[in-house]
């Protein structure tokens, strides 16, 4: 069984069509709807912030756009500054 370090770095890597982008000012959003996988990171500084799969009693929306909330929510920013991809 692959270590979490391995599973992060695998989807990291992958460039599925059918993945979610978000771009929030440095915050980058990365989201598999097919496993609900999401990794989210700082471009600036080329960090990993968090990698997670999502749980259904911890959805609020759905797990993109969750992801992307809070990063408003952390950033300051206004929903009309997301990029998406």
């Amino acid at each position: 069984m692959k270590q979490y370090n391995e599973l992060m770095e695998d989807f990291l890597m992958d460039n599925s069509p059918s993945y979610k982008y978000a771009k929030i000012g440095n915050h980058i959003i990365k989201f598999d709807p097919a496993t609900e996988r999401v990794l989210i990171g700082n471009a600036k500084n080329r960090e990993i912030l968090t990698f997670y799969k999502s749980k259904p009693e911890f959805v609020n929306k759905d797990p993109f756009t969750d992801a992307v909330d809070e990063a408003l929510s952390k950033t300051g920013m206004s929903p009309s500054d997301v990029q998406y991809k």
